[in-house]
C-alpha cells in the first residue's frame, strides 16, 4: 500500500462565506516568525533555513471575541475531520484533543523543510493543514513516501483540508514560495 492511501483530502470544507472570511482575516493579523522544536532539551527556536514562516496562534488566553469564535469553530471541524479519519479506516479514535490552531503566512521564498509533526518533544497524532488561498506559485505541500522512495505533490486548491498521521511514516515540507503569499491554517490531535 502507498503512503497516499493514508492522507485524506476535503475540498470545499467550509461554505464559500466562510472561506471568503478567512481569506480576508488573515490580512488583518499580527504576524510573528515561526519557531521549530530544536534537538534535545533546546526548546523551541528560529531557523529560517529550516523553515521561513510567520504564524498567528490562536490561544485560549485571547480577550478577542472573534479569535474564540474561530478557535471553537475550526477546533470542531477539525476535530470532525479526525474522527473521519479513524472511522474510514474502522479504527478506534487515537486522538480526541485539538493541540493547537495555528494560522501560517509564507511570503516570497518562505518555506518548511521536510520534517515529521511527532517526535520526542510533540506527541501529536494527526496532523492538518487548511489552504486558505491558492492564488500563489510554489508553495507546493509535499510528501516523501520513504518506503517506495517516491514524492507527492497535493495540488493546492482554496479551501481544502489535508488529514495525515503525524508520524515518522509521513515526512512533508511546504516548497518555496515563488510568487505571492500563502496563507494556511494547521492543526493537530492528540
Amino acid at each position: 500500500m502507498e503512503l497516499k492511501n493514508f492522507i485524506d483530502i476535503h475540498e470545499n470544507v467550509f461554505t464559500e462565506g466562510i472561506s471568503k472570511t478567512l481569506n480576508k482575516l488573515v490580512k488583518d493579523f499580527s504576524w510573528t516568525d515561526a519557531t521549530i522544536y530544536g534537538q534535545g532539551d533546546e526548546g523551541q527556536k528560529l531557523d529560517k533555513e529550516i523553515r521561513d514562516v510567520q504564524d498567528k496562534c490562536l490561544t485560549l488566553d485571547t480577550e478577542s471575541l472573534t479569535e474564540w469564535h474561530w478557535i471553537n469553530f475550526l477546533g470542531a471541524s477539525f476535530m470532525q475531520a479526525t474522527e473521519e479519519y479513524f472511522s474510514k479506516r474502522k479504527l478506534p479514535p487515537y486522538a480526541d484533543t485539538i493541540l493547537n490552531i495555528n494560522f501560517l503566512k509564507y511570503e516570497n521564498s518562505g518555506h518548511y523543510n521536510f520534517h515529521v509533526d511527532s517526535g520526542k518533544n510533540c506527541n501529536r497524532t494527526i496532523s492538518m493543514i487548511y489552504f486558505i488561498n491558492d492564488d500563489y506559485e510554489g508553495g507546493n505541500l509535499m510528501f516523501k513516501d520513504i518506503v517506495n522512495n517516491k514524492e507527492y505533490r497535493v495540488e493546492k486548491k482554496q479551501n481544502t483540508l489535508v488529514v495525515w498521521p503525524s508520524n515518522f511514516l509521513f515526512p512533508h515540507c511546504v516548497t518555496p514560495v515563488t510568487k505571492g503569499i500563502r496563507y494556511s491554517i494547521v492543526s493537530w490531535t492528540v
